[in-house]
């Protein structure tokens, strides 16, 4: 899954290593399979204003969902949109071409809405990604370059690490790309760790 190839990229190309540190024993995760496994769906349009003709821009969604095992990309948005009056448009054939007004091409030739599992591109289907306990799924809307204002380019390789954020704690030192040894502080009992890595592009 992209889940542990994000944490193996972590540990093998960043070489970083984290000592984390509390004050008491925690568990970053529990897990009941039989209860389903949470997932944080969220849905945003920075590049396409409403200024520019957008009918919305911003964070449209936040929002944590509880999905039966063996559960895909797909099944966790649709959860996160049960009880909302947004219009999703092309779910059913796990490609999403408009949400609430906002479609692909609005924005110009190149613009649409691509997904990220965990803050990486996917290059297969949503439909066809399962999820796992404390993923993220976050839909973005691109304007131009097919993906490129968000982080999406598939002609470039970098993966040069850019921030690193904390749910929780304080990470000492701070981010710097010629370290690669840090602590991070926790001062109480944990459900969940969460951290985000922001990357020159995100795809594989």
């Amino acid at each position: 899954m992209i889940c542990r190839k994000m944490k193996k990229y972590m540990a093998f190309f960043l070489t970083l290593i984290m000592l984390v540190t509390v004050i008491s024993p925690y568990t970053i995760w529990t897990t009941d399979a039989a209860s389903g496994v949470s997932v944080l769906v969220e849905v945003e349009n920075t590049t396409f204003s409403q200024g520019q003709g957008a009918s919305w821009d911003g964070q449209l969604v936040q929002k944590w969902v509880t999905v039966p095992a063996n559960s895909t990309v797909i099944d966790a948005t649709a959860k996160a949109f049960e009880g909302t009056s947004y219009e999703v448009v092309g779910m059913e054939s796990n490609y999403i071409s408009g949400i609430h007004g906002v479609n692909a091409f609005d924005g110009g030739s190149e613009s649409g809405w691509m997904v990220t599992l965990n803050d990486w591109f996917t290059h297969v289907g949503a439909g066809d990604i399962e999820v796992e306990q404390g993923d993220i799924v976050r839909w973005v809307y691109t304007k131009n370059g097919y993906g490129k204002d968000v982080g999406g380019s598939w002609d470039n390789n970098d993966k040069t690490i850019q921030s690193i954020r904390f749910s929780q704690g304080t990470l000492s030192p701070s981010f710097n790309q010629e370290i690669n040894s840090y602590t991070l502080e926790l001062s109480k009992v944990l459900r969940r760790l969460m951290w985000n890595l922001q990357q020159v592009t995100k795809t594989f």
